[in-house]
């Protein structure tokens, strides 16, 4: 049955995550460890995804429920993953060590920050001097399943999670360090050890400079974040009483051709990783974002982003590239109030052709939210450092 082996994969996730951090700690050193992440299993010396999704041939359908993950870019050993979990909470990565990847991708927050905009900070501020905080643009985007996506960025500028994952580091209005003075902060601290033991012995990373084992480093921690054991997998795989009647008449909505919803935020990433112009409205006071246009040159791709995977979406209030809804109902109102398009008129638009008007009533739009609320799953959550290699403190939770 499947519902069985569900329970036995579950079972198996279960066992696993103690000896995952069981040595952690010994006294002051940091020891790295040697067994993979919850959910994953060793394979000729590196961590590899075991889920049932892996019975299934294709992950090109629109739609159905039994569709199979995109592959991995990479794959890392345990001890690399975990050094990137020591350096995605060390705020040893920021100019003034007082911000970490954690302070706007917090766990507890879909690994967002629960802010309509990212805060950053102003780079004019000398270094030395206390940092004050800076709006960005747009909304932090939470990391759960970010190893499957190939469009990792609102605007699809980014997509390499390696390079990714340093980004902020060098930007100047978030993090702020460059790569020498992060170079030299690798090698003068504990990391410098734990990186020639994570990468020493590998034919693949063992000859790159620090910076760039750093980078793997935090890629291979945060492709490990997996969230693929929620109510809504247990119903898939025949467990037909995990959804409640409002849930599942919501999933039906979800699939349907009154509201499409499945054709871009596609099983079981739910996302079609693609761009698409809605007319999401921008806040009051705040210049029209033209999105992907700016990046790739595109007219029809002006206010364009990036389709967000959807699993674990409850947890990442507010929504959209600028944070304008604050609520998943004030989302789904969004889509079934009119066409999708809020934008101002001004604004010669080509909104994406998914987009259709469901008019929905307010308990179908229920129905829907309560959906995708059963979409959340935090069960592989990884543990939080209680110390760090460098000696700072943790600057986020």
């Amino acid at each position: 049955m499947p519902g069985r082996r569900l329970g036995r994969w579950a079972l198996l996730c279960c066992l696993l995550a103690p000896a995952a951090i069981c040595r952690e700690l010994d006294g002051a050193e940091i020891r790295l460890s040697e067994d993979c992440p919850p959910g994953y299993l060793e394979r000729e010396g590196r961590c590899h995804l075991v889920s049932l999704y892996d019975q299934y041939a294709s992950f090109t359908g629109q739609g159905g429920l039994r569709a199979a993950l995109p592959p991995p870019a990479r794959s890392y050993t345990a001890a690399q993953i975990d050094l990137g979990r020591y350096l995605f909470f060390d705020p040893l990565l920021s100019r003034e060590r007082d911000m970490s990847c954690a302070n706007c991708h917090r766990p507890a927050l879909g690994f967002s920050d629960g802010q309509a905009r990212a805060m950053g900070r102003d780079p004019a501020i000398p270094a030395g001097e206390p940092a004050t905080g800076r709006l960005l643009p747009r909304n932090t985007p939470g990391l759960w399943n970010i190893g499957f996506f190939r469009l990792l960025s609102w605007d699809g500028k980014r997509t390499d999670l390696v390079a990714q994952s340093l980004a902020p580091v060098f930007a100047a209005d978030e993090m702020n360090l460059d790569a020498g003075e992060l170079a030299r902060r690798l090698r003068q601290s504990a990391y410098g050890a734990l990186l020639a033991r994570a990468f020493g012995k590998d034919e693949r990373y063992r000859t790159l400079p620090l910076v760039e084992q750093a980078a793997h480093a935090l890629a291979a921690f945060q492709g490990s974040l997996v969230s693929l054991n929620s109510r809504y997998d247990y119903y898939v795989f025949g467990a037909n009483d995990a959804l409640s009647e409002q849930e599942l008449r919501g999933l039906t909505l979800f699939r349907s051709f009154d509201t499409r919803c499945s054709e871009c935020h596609t099983p079981p990433l739910f996302s079609n990783q693609q761009l698409a112009t809605l007319g999401v409205p921008e806040p009051v006071g705040k210049p029209f974002d033209s999105g992907a246009q700016a990046v790739f040159g595109r007219e029809d791709l002006r206010g364009a982003f990036r389709i967000p995977g959807l699993r674990n979406v409850a947890l990442t209030a507010p929504y959209m590239h600028n944070g304008v809804f604050g609520q998943l109902e004030d989302v789904v109102k969004f889509y079934a109030d009119g066409r999708g398009n809020s934008a101002s008129p001004a604004e010669a638009l080509k909104i994406h052709w998914h987009i259709v008007h469901p008019r929905l009533d307010p308990q179908q739009q229920g129905d829907l939210v309560a959906f995708l609320r059963a979409l959340t799953d935090t069960s592989h959550m990884p543990r939080i450092p209680t110390s760090l290699p460098s000696g700072l403190s943790i600057s986020a939770r």
